[in-house]
């Protein structure tokens, strides 16, 4: 499954962005606006909830909006995957996304963060605000406003899905579908992002000791579940009226390689002891 956030700066054409990648990879588009609007006029138990909170000019809390979202899920349980936009706007919100999705194990892969110049962000609002006669798109203050509370409340944002290693920077200036281009390069290209340990090996760091078999490289890839490896590595030990003992088991291994590599040694009245038990190979 093809879980994405994609996020960026009022301006950025995030929702224009989104359409379109949900269109082409067959996601379902997650708009926490639509969304929230959709549970208002249904009158939903959220939605009424929701109301509350509206009525009184406070914020929806994130668990009613997170519980909105993982309603929208449950109804599209058959989709390809979700594309998240206008949410998580924090790193409360987008620990408790995580958490919800973590449950229904179906984690986010990636999160599109479209970077904008701030010149081309006022130019694009000051433009839509002609056009959509919204009153915050067409001053200059407010929209200077909007942007540095952007770079305030989500530069955290940033910082926690790049610990997750999942941010994925793409350049936001041009044209819709030059920006549209370089957006579905990065997707595509994380599904191939697990194949990437099947990448030769450089020589140099191979062990001359080790013979190598007559199977390639990407037969022993370890992303290969028939593949398995059973490695015993020691490096540097020096050892003193002691005993090292390494002891392998009964082992039943498919397609399998055992390799027992044992570094340099200084003993002062020691005993080395390799045991290897019974071991049933399929090839």
């Amino acid at each position: 499954m093809l879980n994405l956030i994609i996020f960026g700066p009022p301006g950025a054409g995030k929702g224009t962005q989104a359409i379109k990648l949900a269109e082409k990879y067959e996601l379902i588009h997650l708009s926490t606006g639509d969304i929230l609007r959709k549970e208002l006029s249904s009158a939903t138990a959220l939605g009424v909830e929701a109301q509350k909170f509206m009525d009184e000019g406070e914020l929806v809390p994130d668990e009613i909006v997170v519980g909105m979202i993982k309603k929208c899920i449950e109804e599209n349980e058959d989709a390809k995957g979700f594309i998240f936009d206008g949410f998580p706007r924090t790193t409360a919100q987008a620990g408790s996304l995580d958490a919800m999705l973590e449950e229904k194990k179906m984690p986010i892969k990636a999160v599109l963060f479209l970077e904008v110049e701030q010149e081309e962000l006022k130019t694009r609002l000051l433009n839509r605000g002609k056009d959509s006669g919204r009153t915050d798109d067409k001053d200059e203050e407010i929209i200077a406003n909007r942007l540095a509370v952007y770079l305030s409340e989500t530069s955290p944002l940033l910082e926690f899905y790049e610990k997750e290693e999942k941010l994925q920077t793409i350049h936001g200036m041009g044209e819709v579908e030059e920006i549209f281009v370089r957006l579905s390069e990065v997707v595509e290209t994380l599904d191939e992002e697990k194949s990437e340990c099947c990448s030769n090996e450089d020589e140099s760091e191979k062990s001359e000791d080790y013979e190598e078999t007559e199977e390639t490289e990407e037969e022993k890839c370890e992303c290969d579940d028939s593949y398995v490896n059973v490695y015993v590595e020691i490096g540097d030990v020096k050892i003193t009226n002691g005993r090292l003992n390494i002891e392998i088991g009964d082992f039943e291994l498919k397609k399998g390689d055992v390799k027992v590599r044992l570094g340099e040694f200084e003993l002062d009245g020691a005993d080395v002891k390799i045991e290897i038990g019974d071991f049933e190979f399929e090839d």
